[in-house]
C-alpha cells in the first residue's frame, strides 16, 4: 500500500479558487433544476391544452349529430 503524502495546507489563492468553483457548481445545479421545472410545467400545460381541445371537439361533434 502506498504511503499517503502529507500535503501543505491550501494557500489563500487556492481557497479562493475552490470557493469560486463551488459557487459556480451551485449556480449550474440551480440552473438545471429550474430548467427541468419549467420543462415539466410546459409539458403539463401543452398536454392539458391538447386533451382539453380534443375533448371540446368531441363534445361539439356529438352535439351537432344529436
Amino acid at each position: 500500500m502506498p504511503s499517503r503524502q502529507i500535503r501543505p495546507p491550501l494557500s489563500d489563492e487556492e481557497i479562493e479558487k475552490l470557493r469560486e468553483l463551488l459557487i459556480r457548481e451551485a449556480r449550474v445545479t440551480w440552473l438545471w433544476s429550474t430548467a427541468r421545472t419549467w420543462a415539466v410545467w410546459i409539458a403539463a400545460v401543452v398536454g392539458g391544452v391538447t386533451i382539453g381541445w380534443d375533448t371540446l371537439t368531441k363534445i361539439v361533434r356529438s352535439l351537432g349529430k344529436g
